[in-house]
């Protein structure tokens, strides 16, 4: 289950499938913890879901986080770890819209992030679960 409650059917092959180690080669370890224009891979996610969000709506892909992650992080990080991105930026709209839709880094965004949704999904472990890399938000 990959947490996305409400999804256009986007998070297949950009997403690097259910589940496995889609970020945790050298590459994208790198590419992750490297610093751009736009600030970490964190931050640029953020950017782009926003983006995304703005263009989409409720109807968001995580095709438009991974497009818009690309040229952002000067293609250092392969798709498939982008489509972790992408995954847990769809899970976030569909469980959390609007607590994260103000501002995504609240901590009212965050804790609807860590399950506190309807259908308590944790969009951080949807990263974590794509990615193999586990999360480093404190859900506790």
């Amino acid at each position: 289950d990959t947490g996305v409650v409400a999804d256009s059917g986007a998070v297949s092959s950009d997403a690097g499938g259910q589940g496995g180690d889609n970020c945790t080669n050298r590459n994208d370890l790198a590419g992750i913890q490297a610093t751009y224009a736009g600030g970490s891979s964190r931050d640029i996610a953020r950017t782009c879901g926003t983006a995304c969000f703005r263009s989409q709506g409720a109807a968001l892909t995580s095709e438009c986080v991974v497009d818009c992650m690309r040229p952002a992080t000067e293609g250092a990080i392969s798709d498939a770890c982008l489509g972790c991105f992408g995954g847990s930026v769809v899970c976030t709209v569909a469980n959390c819209a609007f607590p994260c839709a103000a501002d995504p880094s609240s901590q009212v965004c965050i804790t609807c992030q860590c399950g506190g949704n309807a259908a308590q999904i944790n969009c951080f472990d949807t990263y974590a679960q794509c990615s193999g890399i586990p999360s480093t938000i404190d859900c506790g």
